[in-house]
């Protein structure tokens, strides 16, 4: 259990990016808001846009850039398996 007044600091939020979506992803990328201290993982699913070149540029994130568009589900576990914290959201940035 969390004690109120002691923040958690080993939260992960992991954003998952399908092609075509940068627009998008700038957009809600300038509206997060995490009650909590986070590690930030962009996921580029084989995007051929410039979601790589933007989310390189995103301070403090990490990135992981898949070579292939791949469904969704194995997009999620490719994120969440580079990520080290303890708990972890995944949010799809999708059509």
């Amino acid at each position: 259990m969390v004690e109120p007044d002691k923040p958690l600091t080993d939260t992960a939020l992991i954003v998952t990016a399908f092609e075509h979506q940068i627009t998008r992803a700038r957009r809600w990328l300038g509206h997060v808001q995490c009650p909590v201290p986070y590690s930030l993982y962009l996921v580029d699913n084989g995007s051929k846009d410039d979601t790589f070149d933007y989310f390189s540029q995103v301070k403090d994130a990490k990135v992981i850039r898949l070579s292939e568009n791949q469904e969704s589900q194995r997009v999620r576990t490719r994120g969440s398996r580079g990520a080290k914290e303890r708990l972890s959201a995944v949010l799809g940035i999708s059509g």
